[in-house]
Parts: structure tokens; sequence; C-alpha cells
């Protein structure tokens, strides 16, 4: 699903600017990648920062591994390979 993008001060048909925050596809845009994102470090996926303060074992990623989990994650949600 490819989202389609306005600007964010666009203008309707009677020639009126929108108010600009009623750009509805960045908000589901940006709603949907917050649960990716919450969802990714939930489980556990997350980078050398947070287990640090667990302790000097706990698992992490790379910006780069990370970056890849929010791909897949992102992918999954909305439903393209």
């Amino acid at each position: 699903m490819k989202p389609s993008f306005r600007p964010a001060h666009s203008t309707s048909k009677s020639g009126k600017a929108s108010h600009p925050n009623c750009n509805t596809a960045l908000a589901d845009f940006a709603t949907a990648m917050e649960v990716v994102c919450v969802e990714t470090v939930e489980s556990g996926q997350v980078t050398k920062d947070l287990p640090l303060l667990i302790g000097p074992d706990a698992q992490w990623l790379t910006t780069e591994e990370f970056l890849a989990a929010l791909d897949d994650g992102w992918k999954a949600k909305m439903g393209s390979s």
C-alpha cells in the first residue's frame, strides 16, 4: 500500500487553505511507524544503549541491524515484501 501524501498547507476546492494539522495520511503513517518501533523494541530488538542498562551480557543490535528489524516490521505491518 503506497501512502498518498499531500502538503500540510494544501488548498481545498473552495480555495481556502486547509488546516496544517489535518493531514490524515501523514498522521496514519506516523501512527503505524510508532507501532512498528514500539513492537520492535518490546520484542527485545534494541541498540546497545538500552541493554547496557540491564547488564553487560544483554543482547543488542547494531544500528544497521536495528534499522533492518524496523524495516522487517514495517513490511510485515504494511503487507509488503
